[in-house]
């Protein structure tokens, strides 16, 4: 049955108002606001395995956005959303992250983020408890080689 073009989408969930903008706080490098979004029991992890990022808590991940952003000299970066997929405290996003280095090197990568959402502590909007990255582990070492460093992040 075809869609009714004057049929307005309802508004997105409040779990789902805080991931956008998560990144749309990330593509501006607006960490306070990231901060914001992050429950103080934050994790987030890169997948698989062999993207050898290891688990982050909340200072850590903030800490990692930090290099990340001064990486890319502080320049906005964009994200492409694809799909989205919520099911209770639960969303799944199919993204992409463009963006260029000063030095001119691109940074174009295809991820899913699993993000877990959860009350906030201080009231309010619902907060990211949790992500799962899997990332494009081709790509992520083609980048780490041109921009020269190891896939342990040591130059």
């Amino acid at each position: 049955m075809p869609s009714d073009p004057k049929t307005t989408p309802p508004p997105p969930s409040p779990q789902l108002q805080t991931v956008l903008t998560w990144y749309h706080a990330l593509a501006s490098w607006d960490l306070d606001t990231v901060s914001s979004l992050m429950r103080d029991d934050y994790t987030h992890v890169t997948l698989p395995a062999t993207a050898d990022d290891g688990v982050k808590d909340k200072e850590e991940g903030l800490a990692y956005a930090r290099g990340i952003a001064n990486l890319f000299g502080g320049f906005p970066v964009k994200h492409e959303i694809y799909d989205v997929v919520e099911s209770g405290d639960k969303i799944w996003v199919h993204s992409k992250l463009l963006g260029s280095l000063p030095s001119g090197v691109t940074f174009n990568n295809e991820s899913l983020f699993l993000f877990t959402l959860a009350e906030s502590r201080r009231g309010g909007r619902p907060q990211i408890k949790g992500v799962k990255e899997f990332v494009d582990t081709k790509m992520l070492d083609s980048f780490r080689r041109s921009i020269g460093v190891a896939n342990n992040g040591s130059t």
